[in-house]
């Protein structure tokens, strides 16, 4: 009787877990095909509201706080990504004319 119950509820947590893993790649193969299209920043501002909404009307407490502050984080990084966007890289400095470090001098 114990296994059965003990079977029961891990096949329930692979199911679960499944399904996480399965929801994941769905979202990071949609964005990544919104963003090879050049659609992410529309997509973006259509969902971003509606997904602010959602976060802010949750229930107080752990969930809840939990659910908001993962909202606003991956919010917050999108935006900063957007600011960046354009920006070259840390490394990328321009070149000296005869390309060799020394000459910089």
């Amino acid at each position: 009787m114990s296994t059965e119950i003990l079977t029961f509820l891990l096949l329930r947590l692979a199911l679960v877990a499944a399904g996480v893993v399965l929801l994941a790649v769905v979202a990071v193969t949609l964005l990544v095909v919104l963003k090879r299209g050049g659609h992410l920043r529309r997509a973006r501002s259509l969902a971003e509201p509606v997904v602010r909404d959602w976060a802010e009307r949750t229930p107080s407490g752990g969930a809840g706080a939990l659910r908001r502050a993962a909202v606003r984080g991956a919010l917050d990084r999108l935006d900063h990504d957007d600011r960046h966007e354009g920006a070259a890289p840390p490394d990328a400095r321009p070149s000296s004319s005869s390309g060799h470090p020394s000459s910089e001098r």
